[in-house]
């Protein structure tokens, strides 16, 4: 937690200077998000080895809640939040430490590119405009491509660089999901 934007700034960009990515969560007191793990017992290891490296983590009782999904009388915004909620379930439930490992964990390309091009087809109609939710569903379906061109780049090249573009791009989305509303 940190008191002020310029120490969760210096801390986010000590972190990527250490290979951790990290986003900003706006709240009192200001955090960053600093992982997304499949289950408690991954979280706990990522906390560990952060720790290792003198960086304060907190492991959520309950992980990460979205808010509630339904949204009456718009039936769009539900498809695209449910279906953004899968693709990042799915990309989630892929700890870096196997994938830096070497180890074949990697979700069928075909099913991550069906859900993506799902969310991008939900997402279209709602992202046009200069409104809030506008822009926070282009800023949502940007931080999933993300991860998802990152994952394709990892299959095809194994570098460790791409876990943590994909990473990146899973902690923005969680960030901007857990602040949607309808």
């Amino acid at each position: 937690m940190f008191q002020t934007r310029e120490a969760a700034e210096r801390m986010r960009q000590t972190l990527a200077a250490r290979g951790v990515p990290a986003v900003l969560v706006e709240g009192t007191p200001l955090r960053l998000l600093v992982g997304v793990a499949p289950d408690r017992d991954s979280a706990r290891n990522l906390a560990t080895a952060l720790r290792a490296q003198n960086v304060e983590t907190y492991v959520p009782r309950d992980g990460l809640v979205w808010p509630g999904v339904k949204a009456e009388g718009d039936a769009g915004w539900t498809r695209f939040l449910e279906t953004g909620d899968r693709l990042f379930d799915r990309l989630a439930r892929v700890p870096p430490s196997a994938l830096e490992g070497g180890q074949d964990v990697l979700p069928p390309k075909q099913e991550i590119e069906a859900l993506h091009r799902s969310l991008l087809e939900a997402g279209q109609p709602l992202a046009v405009g200069d409104g809030p939710r506008e822009k926070r569903a282009r800023a949502m379906m940007n931080a999933l491509t993300q991860a998802v061109t990152a994952v394709r780049q990892y299959a095809a090249n194994p570098h460790p660089g791409y876990v943590w573009v994909a990473e990146q791009g899973l902690l923005q989305y969680a960030v901007l999901r857990a602040a949607s509303s309808p």
